[in-house]
């Protein structure tokens, strides 16, 4: 069973900055989910969870891209900005997949640091980070999916100024 202390810090850290998220059991996980509008409209949605495992010492947070309609050579296209972006990342990953070209990016954090004082600052981090990373990714992700090469698109990504 899952500390109850480091759900609270979870769930607290979440209440304070108003972001709305629904939470499940799902047998030795437990997860909060939440999403928020990407896109020139505000029309589509990424959405995100963060994981606490009982049997594994780490928080996962992951954010779904909205998925994209993909075919072989689009997924091949993704897969090749996604090592070329992965290289350069100190911070997570991009990971693809390759049935349905959904694309997520994911980043860890060692569990013990909710028994910390430093609880909120370092899931601050980590989950902003997580968001914005992925927020200022997605742009470049539909630009390779219109059929724009990945390393150029590799490179304007890595050369933008965060």
């Amino acid at each position: 069973m899952i500390q109850e202390s480091k759900i609270t810090s979870v769930r607290m850290f979440f209440k304070k900055r108003g972001i709305d998220v629904l939470e499940k059991v799902l047998d030795d996980y437990y997860v909060f989910y939440g999403g928020y509008a990407v896109g020139k409209d505000g029309n589509e949605t990424m959405m995100f969870r963060f994981i606490l495992e009982e049997k594994d010492p780490w928080l996962r947070m992951i954010v779904n891209f909205p998925v994209v309609e993909v075919n072989e050579e689009t997924v091949l296209r993704i897969s090749e900005l996604l090592s070329r972006v992965n290289f350069r990342l100190t911070f997570g990953r991009f990971e693809m997949n390759f049935d349905n070209g959904q694309v997520r990016f994911t980043s860890c954090q060692d569990a013990s640091v909710l028994e910390t004082k430093e609880k909120d600052a370092v899931l601050e981090r980590q989950i902003v980070r997580a968001i914005t990373i992925s927020h200022r990714f997605y742009p470049y992700l539909k630009r390779v999916c219109s059929g724009e090469s990945p390393r150029d698109v590799g490179a304007a990504f890595r050369n933008e100024k965060a």
